[in-house]
């Protein structure tokens, strides 16, 4: 027992001492990464590390004032605000009621409405840290507000398609309700062996009477919001802080990323939520008398992830190895067993290998190309002139970090022998997949190999580390006898300012805060045109079109296509505006899309000038116009 003790303690001290070198660490990071920036004459990669290398260093200043202090202890819930309660709740209440209306009574979404937003988080926010906070009710508002904030972007427009990988998955799932089984590989070898998304959809369009599009809609936000109760209940459960795990949820749900996939619900989203279920139902068998049906439920979950989508386990896996090690580092309990991890992996790859093996060959043949690796390839995205752009969009995530390193720091220094430590290594460890840094840069990592969906699996924790940072933070500032008002005043603003712009950053549909985006969704007009087209286009036809047209009418002719009465089209995204006069078929322009913003073609955006309107127009007449709305006009080239 005592050689166990002492192991223990010098693990502690370890992570103690590594705690306190942080700061400095963080500092080398930061000012390595800028010598490399100016070594290889990329000044314009510098001003983007800004955004990260900024916070960094006043979060390792701040820590180190932290470590000095010495006696700040987040389990303690004396400094909470004298503020009624009622008053709130009764706030919230009025506040959610005003912003409801406002999505029924406006044509798109407003500029007050995301006033309105923000002062529902800043409520809730008041209210974690009021005195006697009713965690029910708080929770209850998170999921409420969620679910507006959700609505808003998938509910109040036509047809809301995000990525666009919503338009393809809807007629997946179209093609599984007519024909009564899981799509043929002849259609999608990707699809086709992972078939419970497309399941689920085609279902619940078949109990709730309603077209497929507002069936997914409508179930994606139960099945979105619930996660944010599965979250508090994890956390509550490593960590005892129920504050604290409060807090998590709130800025888990004011994340810019968890708001894009709230709304983009599509098969690696719930494949996300089933797979923190599993996490949670993991843990929960550990502490529990019920050990056996935990256990068994989590592993129905794994089942159900690898169904779901298919290459999100893969990516999971690789998570719960860096939360499996943090553990045996950090954790002075062992709730992730080693043989549910094995089991997970045995799993997917034995389905991988021998029920998926197309899908499985396909995918390897076309991710070990030997030219994919032949040389660095910065995103097209990543431009030299854009870096200040870059700067104001990432100021959420600027926020996010100044925070986060300080929860980290401060965990590692002070929690000793909490299970905190371990979400605070396994946040460290991973950071670089979800902050922006010189990874996030790269074709290879963000679109071959998909880091960028490491994301929104990461938001939990690193939510957690962020709720750390607020509490150490607040509590500083009180123990150097500032006011505990005045001091939640300044940490409220700073939330704020975060949460604004995690909210603005998907407000495509608004015109008030500069956004040159496309919009994310079609207007009535051209789903009236793509209507036309489908009525009176012959399948099989060609067709010609921006990015996120071509996208609608990504539907291929498969062995049931005739039988089901399906249409079936080869569709193309424009090249280049120079290139219309050469195709045969059918173009299909979207002018208003065009006239308000631009259009998506292969080389690039195209944006309505003079000059390229005379163009795009001089070109289009060559063409016989056979259809015209005031959104859409359809050429035919014989």
């Amino acid at each position: 027992m005592r050689s166990y003790d002492f192991k223990f303690i010098t693990k502690d001290n370890k992570l103690h001492s590594f705690a306190l070198a942080l700061p400095l660490l963080i500092l080398l990071t930061v000012a390595s990464g800028f010598l490399l920036a100016f070594a290889i004459d990329k000044p314009d990669y510098a001003i983007r590390g800004l955004a990260t290398g900024l916070p960094a260093i006043l979060a390792s200043f701040f820590l180190v004032m932290i470590y000095h202090k010495g006696d700040i202890d987040l389990s303690s819930s004396s400094n909470t605000l004298v503020i009624n309660q009622r008053t709130l709740m009764l706030l919230f209440g009025i506040f959610f009621n005003v912003s409801i209306l406002i999505l029924l009574l406006t044509p798109i979404r407003p500029w007050y409405y995301f006033v309105l937003i923000l002062i529902l988080y800043s409520l809730i926010f008041t209210q974690i840290f009021s005195k006697d906070a009713n965690a029910l009710m708080i929770l209850s508002e998170i999921m409420l507000l969620m679910s507006c904030v959700i609505c808003g972007m998938t509910l109040k427009y036509p047809l809301y398609f995000g990525w666009t990988d919503i338009l393809p998955h809807l007629f997946a799932a179209k093609i599984t309700y007519l024909s009564g089984h899981t799509i043929p590989l002849d259609y999608s070898l990707g699809y086709a062996n992972f078939p419970l998304y497309h399941i689920l959809v085609a279902e619940s369009s078949y109990l709730l009477g309603l077209d497929l599009k507002n069936a997914l809609f409508l179930i994606a936000i139960p099945i979105y919001v619930i996660l944010i109760v599965f979250i508090y209940k994890f956390f509550n459960l490593a960590t005892r802080n129920s504050q604290m795990s409060l807090l998590t949820c709130l800025i888990y749900s004011v994340t810019s990323v968890v708001i894009l996939y709230g709304a983009y619900v599509v098969t690696r989203t719930v494949a996300y939520v089933g797979f923190f279920m599993m996490i949670y139902l993991t843990y929960k068998g550990h502490s529990d008398n019920n050990k056996a049906v935990y256990r068994s439920l989590a592993i129905l979950l794994s089942v159900f992830v690898i169904l779901a989508h298919q290459v999100s386990i893969s990516q999971m896996a690789i998570l719960m190895l860096f939360l499996l090690v943090c553990e045996r580092i950090a954790g002075n309990k062992k709730y992730l067993s080693t043989n549910f991890f094995l089991l997970v992996n045995v799993t997917f790859i034995g389905y991988w290998f021998y029920v998926a093996y197309s899908f499985t060959r396909d995918l390897i043949e076309s991710h070990i190309r030997p030219e994919h690796f032949e040389t660095p390839v910065v995103r097209a995205s990543v431009q030299s002139g854009n870096e200040w752009s870059f700067l104001s969009a990432n100021i959420d995530s600027s926020i996010f970090l100044f925070f986060a390193l300080i929860g980290i720091g401060y965990i590692l220094w002070n929690e000793n022998k909490k299970y905190a430590r371990v979400f605070s290594l396994f946040a460290l460890s991973t950071l670089v997949l979800y902050t922006p840094n010189p990874i996030q840069l790269l074709w290879q990592s963000m679109d071959l190999f998909r880091f960028d969906r490491f994301m929104l699996m990461l938001a939990p924790f690193m939510s957690f580390v962020m709720s750390a940072g607020i509490f150490a933070s607040l509590y500083y500032l009180i123990s150097k006898n500032l006011k505990i008002r005045s001091a939640f005043m300044i940490i409220l603003v700073l939330f704020s300012i975060f949460s604004f712009y995690a909210i603005i950053s998907n407000a495509e549909d608004s015109n008030y805060f500069g956004s040159t985006t496309n919009r994310k969704y079609f207007i009535e007009e051209e789903l009236i045109g793509y209507d036309h087209v489908s009525g009176h286009v012959p399948f099989g036809s060609t067709l010609h079109s921006d990015y996120e047209t071509s996208r609608y009418f990504i539907q291929r002719k498969f062995n049931e296509s005739d039988a089901l009465e399906l249409p079936y089209y080869s569709s193309y995204m424009i090249s280049a505006y120079d290139g219309i006069p050469e195709y045969k078929g059918y173009i299909l322009i979207r002018e208003k899309q065009f006239l308000d913003t631009k259009l998506a073609f292969e080389e690039g955006a195209y944006f309505p000038t003079s000059e390229n309107q005379i163009q795009l127009y001089t070109y289009l007449q060559r063409n016989n116009k056979i259809y015209s709305n005031t959104a859409v006009d359809l050429y035919h080239n014989s």
